[in-house]
């Protein structure tokens, strides 16, 4: 027998006062009495109530047995993983011997190169700062 707690009145009533507070805070809005963000909170409260019902009615029965199987499934997938023993790869014999590789230097690579050197400017003050002096063209 499915053990149901759910409250009829109790629905009712959440749907009520959310359509109540909805029809207010529309009305209020449009009347001018709210501004809009205080018209925002009280819908906000409404879908608070409502939400927070529906809410408290889940997980349903049948999702917990769910919820409970795959739980259980979990567990025994993480108890065989710990069962099982990972062997380590096995090393080659000692008495082998080691071999080595003779490198031959490199000559070394440039990486950076030199920039080409840049002209040098002579500033002259010409009392017409910030404007260049504008020369005049030649008289004819």
């Amino acid at each position: 027998m499915q053990n149901n707690t759910n409250n009829p009145l109790t629905e009712v009533s959440a749907i009520v006062l959310a359509a109540l507070l909805i029809i207010a805070g529309g009305l209020l809005l449009y009347v001018g009495k709210v501004d809009f963000t205080q018209a925002t909170l009280i819908f906000g409260l409404a879908v608070t109530i409502y939400g927070g019902n529906l809410a408290l009615k889940a997980p349903s029965p049948t999702q917990q047995s769910q919820i409970a199987a795959i739980a259980s499934q979990q567990s025994n997938v993480i108890s065989q993983m710990v069962g099982q023993q990972v062997q380590a790869p096995q090393q080659e014999q000692a008495s082998a011997a080691p071999k080595f590789t003779t490198m031959v230097p490199q000559p070394p690579v440039p990486q950076f190169v030199q920039p080409a050197p840049q002209p040098q400017f002579q500033y002259a003050p010409t009392g017409t700062y910030p404007m260049p002096a504008v020369q005049q063209p030649p008289a004819q």
